[in-house]
């Protein structure tokens, strides 16, 4: 009678690989490919770290407006606004994009309260996958 081979470790990280890690990262891909069809939707979250003219920041804004329908529009052109005095020459003007977007995305109250459609963004473009 023959001796039936045990399976190996790596016989089951095989298996594993093709049959779960593969397609779970395909899924992913087309998702993110899904939801970002063009890379300027990422692009626009260059907002919160840039120094932007406002009609380049405006055009962002309207595109992510549009991405995000939670994002009201007319809204989020007014809070820009103050926002960007902030940026520029206020509290947040030596913060980098990552430090800003931490801070609107944050429990900080009177932020959620001044800016809410620009707190969303920030919470939005922090979970967003990307590659460096």
């Amino acid at each position: 009678m023959a001796r039936r081979k045990e399976p190996t470790s790596t016989t089951f990280w095989g298996r594993f690989q093709t049959q779960v890690m593969e397609p779970y990262i395909d899924g992913l891909i087309k998702h993110l490919e899904l939801r970002f069809q063009q890379l300027g939707t990422l692009g626009a979250f260059s907002i919160f770290g840039a120094r932007l003219q406002d009609t380049t920041a405006f055009e962002y804004l309207k595109m992510l407006a549009q991405q995000f329908r939670t994002i009201n529009e007319r809204e989020v052109l007014q809070e820009w606004q103050s926002f960007n005095v902030l940026v520029t020459s206020g509290i947040m003007k030596d913060k980098s994009q990552l430090e800003v977007l931490q801070l609107m995305a944050s429990g900080y109250e009177e932020l959620h309260l001044l800016y809410p459609n620009l707190s969303l963004l920030a919470a939005i473009a922090l979970t967003i996958p990307v590659s460096i």
